[in-house]
């Protein structure tokens, strides 16, 4: 096997266990501007004030059409 290869799996088996481990090779910070803020808040607000059901759009659509008649199953 070749060298670097060798190298290289040595070196993420290592990564793998620091990971399990809840070891963080290194952390990194966002700032987070006034506008994303705003935008991230909105969306758990408009979600937990609308009638949409969990799961999101997809949730219940081809139950739905079944029960309309409009989706046909093979």
């Amino acid at each position: 096997m070749d060298e670097a290869m060798k190298r290289f799996q040595d070196d993420l088996l290592e990564s793998v266990r620091q990971m399990k481990a809840g070891k963080a090779a290194r952390v990194t910070t966002v700032d987070v501007s006034a506008a994303a803020e705003a935008r991230n808040g909105v969306g758990e607000n408009a979600a937990a004030d609308s009638d949409a059901e969990p799961g999101g759009s997809e949730g219940g659509g081809v139950e739905k059409l079944k029960a309309a008649g409009v989706a046909r199953s093979k």
